[in-house]
């Protein structure tokens, strides 16, 4: 109850007063908590989702003034470096052209006027310009991979503390991915956040290779033995 509560609190600060204009720090954990709720309570998570379509609807204002028009800057200067990143990946679409050099490559383009240095603040856009369709490939691959032995493991394990894991895991999975598509946070770059913002990253790296180490555990041991928690 207690850590109920705690949600709580943080999302009604999240989504309160211009904090709720940083869509990176509501949106993704929304995302994942939303997920964890269907796969605990799936009926309750339909009539909790119709629910929270009707109160947008009838705060569509709301959502309009803090969201969009609040980021109405960062919408049109993120499309306008998705259109100059990706007329660099032209010059290496299979390899990229190297960890962070598209940084040094932006000044080359014009972006609104500006011939400045700049970053995309999104993942799915550094990892295709620095590592290629090649380097793409592997990444969907992991996140595919991790998905499938979290969704595979949901009803291998009956222990609460266990299934509570690989649940959260899959949320956190899905949160991780809408924050690297808002930001660099799951793999931070070296010219924006930095590498301090592995502080905040390597959490969700710790927590689902502990998600790889329950399935190791899992296919170790034959079903009929296998232990409760990890």
């Amino acid at each position: 109850m207690a850590l109920g509560a705690l949600v709580l609190l943080t999302f009604g600060v999240a989504l309160s007063g211009d904090s709720l204009s940083w869509s990176s720090g509501w949106m993704p954990p929304l995302i994942g908590l939303a997920l964890l709720v269907w796969l605990r309570w799936p009926r309750g998570a339909i009539l909790m989702a119709l629910g929270a379509a009707l109160l947008l609807i009838l705060n569509i204002n709301i959502l309009q003034r803090y969201v969009v028009d609040a980021n109405q800057y960062s919408i049109v200067t993120r499309g306008a470096a998705l259109n100059i990143v990706l007329e660099i990946v032209k010059a290496n679409p299979l390899l990229g052209v190297g960890p962070a050099n598209y940084y040094y490559y932006t000044p080359l383009y014009p972006i609104l006027g500006y011939y400045v240095r700049f970053n995309s603040h999104n993942n799915f856009v550094d990892i295709l310009a620095q590592t290629g369709l090649v380097g793409t490939f592997f990444f969907t691959w992991f996140v595919l991979a991790t998905g499938r032995a979290g969704w595979t493991l949901r009803n291998k394990f009956q222990d609460g503390f266990a299934r509570g894991y690989i649940f959260s895991c899959l949320g956190g999975l899905a949160a991780c991915l809408v924050a690297a598509a808002l930001g660099d946070w799951f793999l931070p770059f070296v010219y924006n956040v930095g590498l301090n913002g592995f502080r905040a990253s390597v959490l969700g790296w710790l927590f689902l290779g502990g998600l790889v180490a329950l399935q190791q555990i899992q296919t170790a041991q034959p079903e009929s033995t296998a232990p409760a928690t990890p």
